[in-house]
């Protein structure tokens, strides 16, 4: 199942160097929409550097055997994600979208994640923004289970058959399966 979790975030931003544990011990966040670039509110200063960072607080229902990632499609840039207070994924790009699979960091219950990202200059020669400006999805599956844009089939056919198929995902597993052409009405035999 795949939710969209844009709702219920917390932003607060920072002069450069500041440290995760400033973040943690604020009082002071804002409520704010995901999407959201933090840079634009000051058109007066639209290369203003800073760190800022995102907070959120949700409830894990117990999983069983499933995993539960958390998939961010933009979040520029120099990302740090903090789970309970656990650094757990650092993502260096700010044009990519990245997941992170929470399952062994997540607890029954309730959870904070924070978000830390970074805009330092010299940066892109074009405005880039700061901040989780795309949608940002909680991805709950079941233990076997492809991955995030990671799989494709390939196939080859001879003659009446596709044969060498491959399915394949980012961790290159490769299944092979072999089955008729259709329609498969001229061809005999199995």
């Amino acid at each position: 199942m795949k939710q969209l979790f844009n709702n219920d975030w917390f932003f607060h931003r920072e002069p450069l160097e500041t440290t995760i544990d400033t973040f943690f011990n604020t009082k002071d966040w804002e409520p704010v929409d995901i999407p959201h670039d933090w840079m634009i509110y000051d058109s007066k200063d639209l290369y203003a550097q800073g760190v800022s960072c995102y907070k959120k607080t949700f409830t894990v229902p117990a999983l069983g055997l499933d995993r539960l990632s958390i998939l961010f499609e933009g979040v520029y840039m120099d990302n740090e994600v903090y789970l309970n207070g656990e650094k757990i994924f650092t993502w260096p790009y700010g044009y990519s979208q990245f997941e992170i699979d929470l399952t062994s960091y997540v607890k029954e219950g309730e959870n904070t994640i924070w978000v830390k990202n970074t805009y330092e200059l010299p940066n892109s020669r074009w405005y880039p923004g700061s901040g989780i400006y795309r949608n940002v999805w909680l991805v709950r599956r079941p233990a076997v289970h492809f991955t995030t844009d990671g799989g494709y089939l390939s196939a080859k056919k001879e003659g009446c058959f596709y044969s060498a198929c491959r399915l394949r995902d980012s961790k290159r597993y490769r299944f092979c399966l072999r089955g008729y052409s259709f329609p498969h009405s001229t061809c005999t035999g199995w």
